[in-house]
């Protein structure tokens, strides 16, 4: 560790030991979409003191970024999402490595997008279903192990898949034959099917054909700072980590607090039901049809 580096992370002392510290620096973070969550996880992961990343995102910053979006300002808006957010890393950590893919992750750039990574960060749309699942099945087999938070409500729900946990698939009852829109809301349902927030969401404004969905910058912060402490543990080896068929939920609006055990996943009879109470309360959730919804990768 340089001299700066040791400086610029000393306040991590006593929390973070030094020998710690020197796995983070020579830890590699992957982070798929730079939007509401992804940039946000950079950013956070970078005030811990991880060194390297790779950064992917097609999209670029405008306004409506505005509320959530850790590098979205007014001197952002047109840039790609991934360069601007990699900018704001090394404005922290001008010792980082970052590669920054201004591209969507796909099965084409799985390979370059996961090479030397230590840990997958879900930084995807909850729409962009076809990425998510291949990086998730990659992950296994490259002994990776990933952690996708996201904002509900006011709120954060998360999930951690090691090598040796339950697959997101299994979880969620996904696979290749479901059509976009049922992969979505089989993921909805396996990690947002019930709790507070839809007692004071307007649901209705969730919306696949426009990539639309309510989401403020409390709970985007909210939920990377529950995925940078498991990070924390990951990458320095200590602490319990709860993966998969565990799955965690907090809303700190309505003081909730829950932890789920679902060791059937998908096939659990329960899972139907909050697909039906879903479909209930989030109608227009359907293919998308627009180029938008599919263009996004980091809204969350």
């Amino acid at each position: 560790m340089s001299t700066f580096y040791d400086e610029a992370f000393q306040r991590n002392r006593g929390l973070i030991s030094l020998d710690e510290q020197a796995r983070l620096a020579r830890s590699k973070a992957a982070i798929a979409g730079a939007g509401g969550m992804g940039s946000i996880h950079a950013i956070t992961l970078a005030r811990l003191g991880v060194g390297r990343f790779t950064i992917a995102d097609d999209d670029v910053y405008e306004a409506a970024n505005f509320n959530r979006q850790a590098a979205a300002t007014v001197d952002t808006i047109g840039r790609n999402k991934a360069e601007a957010t990699a900018d704001l890393v090394r404005s922290i950590n001008p010792e980082a490595e970052i590669t920054v893919m201004a591209e969507r992750v796909d099965e084409g750039n799985l390979d370059r997008f996961l090479d030397g990574a230590d840990l997958f960060m879900d930084g995807l749309d909850i729409f962009a279903m076809p990425a998510r699942r291949a990086i998730f099945r990659a992950l296994g087999s490259r002994g990776i192990s990933g952690i996708s938070a996201g904002p509900i409500g006011y709120g954060a729900v998360w999930f951690v898949q090691t090598p040796t946990s339950m697959d997101l698939d299994t979880f969620a009852a996904l696979s290749d034959d479901l059509a976009p829109e049922e992969q979505t809301v089989r993921f909805l349902a396996a990690i947002a099917g019930r709790g507070p927030h839809l007692r004071y969401m307007q649901t209705g404004k969730v919306d696949s054909a426009t990539g639309a969905a309510p989401s403020v910058g409390l709970a985007t912060h909210t939920a990377s700072g529950i995925a940078a402490a498991e990070a924390l543990k990951l990458l320095v080896g200590r602490g319990r980590v709860r993966p998969l068929p565990w799955l965690m939920h907090v809303d700190p609006y309505t003081h909730y607090s829950k932890r789920y055990y679902r060791p059937l996943g998908g096939r659990d009879p329960l899972f139907r039901l909050r697909l039906a109470v879903l479909r209930r309360f989030v109608p227009n959730i359907r293919t998308p049809g627009a180029p938008e919804a599919v263009r996004r990768a980091g809204g969350h």
